[in-house]
């Protein structure tokens, strides 16, 4: 997040490719550690089923957005399919808990 509000902080001139070489340095210089963080994010990863479908749900929802920019006269009807789907499933999900 850091690093992200340094990107996004307003500067001028040659304080933008100071920030960039500070930026770069400080990845260069901890890089065991973030090394270190992507390795223990993914052993993470491996053994937790729920943050897998998680990624998976994150992805959809990119590629609905990313696809309803660009047709959005076909993404309206799968929107409405999609919808009546989710209602069904509700509905059995409902009607079998009362059995």
């Amino acid at each position: 997040m850091i690093l992200h509000a340094a990107v996004n902080f307003p500067t001028k001139g040659i304080y933008d490719f100071l920030l960039l070489a500070v930026m770069a340095a400080i990845l260069i210089l901890f890089r065991h550690r973030w090394v270190r963080m992507v390795q223990d994010f993914y052993d993470g990863w491996i053994g937790n089923g729920w943050k897998r479908a998680a990624f998976g749900a994150a992805t959809v929802a990119i590629i609905l957005i990313v696809g309803f920019e660009r047709w959005p006269a076909a993404s309206i009807p799968l929107a409405f399919l999609g919808l009546a789907i989710a209602l069904f499933v509700e509905f059995r999900d409902r009607r079998n808990e009362r059995s």
